[in-house]
């Protein structure tokens, strides 16, 4: 069963790497996880759902910035077996808003959200990450490391 989910997301891939050139794809830890392995990971609410499909987006006013070669994007992480997506895309976010507006960028703590804001291991979502950005600073990475568990709140 491993061997085939991977052998589908080898072609995936394949395709996805020989259609453009701006970046490439590969494989990692998740490349023979199950669609239902996938959500658990990565802390899947079915009630968000619903939420996610009435949220407005604005258009970029230049789409094809790639903000990453342009050093507005901290590296790939790894939220291991915690459900924390949301924290991390959320954090990820703010580091790079902040880096776009003019600042240097910096690196803040996912495990603040995983313990403070609404969610923990067990999926939370973006928006209650955003409200807590709001009324809370938000630590460095370095004062209170990611340890894929949730905490208490300090």
């Amino acid at each position: 069963m491993r061997l085939s989910i991977f052998v589908e997301n080898d072609k995936d891939i394949n395709e996805i790497n020989s259609s453009q050139e701006d970046y490439t794809v590969g494989h990692n830890h998740l490349s023979t996880y199950t669609e239902d392995e996938l959500k658990e990971v990565m802390g899947h609410i079915p009630e968000m759902d619903e939420l996610k499909d009435s949220v407005v987006l604005e258009e970029s006013s230049n789409p094809s910035k790639n903000w990453v070669l342009a050093g507005m994007v901290n590296a790939i992480q790894n939220q291991k077996r915690c459900g924390s997506c949301w924290a991390f895309s959320s954090i990820a976010a703010i580091e790079s808003a902040h880096a776009i507006a003019g600042n240097k960028l910096i690196k803040l703590s996912e495990q603040q959200l995983v313990n403070c804001a609404a969610g923990g291991c067990k999926g939370g979502g973006y928006m209650a990450a955003f409200d807590y950005a709001k009324i809370n600073k938000i630590a460095a990475e370095k004062q209170v490391p990611y340890t894929a568990k949730t905490q208490n709140c300090n």
